[in-house]
C-alpha cells in the first residue's frame, strides 16, 4: 500500500526511523520499516497527525483573517 504525501512528511518529522536503520539500511529496508508497522498503530498515528494538523491549519487561517480585518480597519 502506497503512503500518502502527508503521511510520509509527518513520518519524517514526527516518527523518524531509528538512527541505526537510517545509516545502514538500503532503500527497500527503509520502506519496509513503515510497511511492517501494525495496522492499528498506523490508524492511531494517522489520527494523531490529523489532530495535529487540523487545529494548526484552523488557527493559521483564522490568524490570517483576523490580520486582514485589523489591517482593513
Amino acid at each position: 500500500m502506497k503512503r500518502c504525501l502527508m503521511c510520509r512528511v509527518m513520518d519524517t518529522w514526527l516518527d523518524p526511523m531509528p538512527k541505526e536503520l537510517k545509516k545502514t539500511a538500503s532503500k527497500a529496508e527503509k520502506m519496509l520499516y513503515y510497511e511492517a508497522q501494525d495496522e492499528s498503530y498506523r490508524r492511531h498515528k494517522h489520527m494523531q497527525y490529523r489532530n495535529l494538523l487540523l487545529p494548526s491549519l484552523i488557527n493559521f487561517f483564522l490568524g490570517i483573517i483576523i490580520m486582514a480585518l485589523i489591517k482593513g480597519l
